[in-house]
């Protein structure tokens, strides 16, 4: 009843790493293999596995009556010749294994193993969410004190446009222009980065200003 109390999969095992009891869904995937099924079978880790060596330090761990944690990765990468991994089966399981107090006084282990796969890549999700913020409001501050240069920028280069040194020099007056021209290509960039900051796209609209 303890042991079908825990969610994910849970197992009591021996020195010999064999399930001794397991919880309903080991039992419902191992059909009359328990007790006796070797916990190894419960990750299809493979005798060579490196993962079966770092799930056997837990285990032995907690024979020795010490407390133990362990989180692996689990692919089609074992028992099937070495395959490659595919990012969409992958599984993050967290595992967890704890001594207990038998009445023959023999070591006897407790583990518990849990997929932490939808959790994990929450986090990620929610990490990258706010980084992504982050950017958004550093993208909005450099946006508004690069357009403030550029209003002065332009009215400067607008009112050289209109100095009669300028106009009758047409050269000058063209340099000018140009300058007016990368200003204002500069006023879009910084709508972009104000419509990243604000994740909306900026609209103009006409307005009357007398009103």
């Amino acid at each position: 009843a303890a042991l079908d109390a825990t969610p994910g999969s849970s197992v009591v095992f021996d020195s010999d790493f064999r399930v001794l009891a397991a919880n309903r869904p080991v039992r419902q995937a191992f059909a009359a293999q328990i007790p006796g099924l070797e916990v190894f079978r419960l990750f299809g880790l493979d005798q060579d596995s490196g993962r079966r060596r770092l799930v056997e330090d837990v285990l032995r761990k907690a024979l020795d009556g010490q407390p133990a944690s362990l989180e692996i990765a689990e692919d089609a990468s074992d028992g099937n010749g070495g395959a490659t991994p595919s990012a969409s089966r992958m599984k993050i399981l967290e595992l967890s294994a704890y001594p207990v107090i038998s009445p023959g006084g023999e070591p006897v282990g407790f583990l518990h193993c849990v997929d932490a796969t939808e959790r994990r890549n929450l986090a990620m999700r929610s990490a990258q969410s706010e980084r992504m913020e982050s950017l958004g409001a550093l993208a909005g501050g450099l946006a508004h004190d690069f357009n403030n240069l550029l209003f002065v920028t332009l009215g400067n280069l607008q009112l050289m446009a209109m100095n009669e040194s300028v106009v009758r020099d047409e050269k000058l007056s063209k340099f000018v222009s140009r300058s007016m021209s990368a200003v204002e290509r500069g006023a879009e960039i910084t709508k972009s980065l104000l419509a990243v900051a604000r994740s909306q796209p900026l609209e103009e609209s006409p307005i009357t200003l007398a009103d």
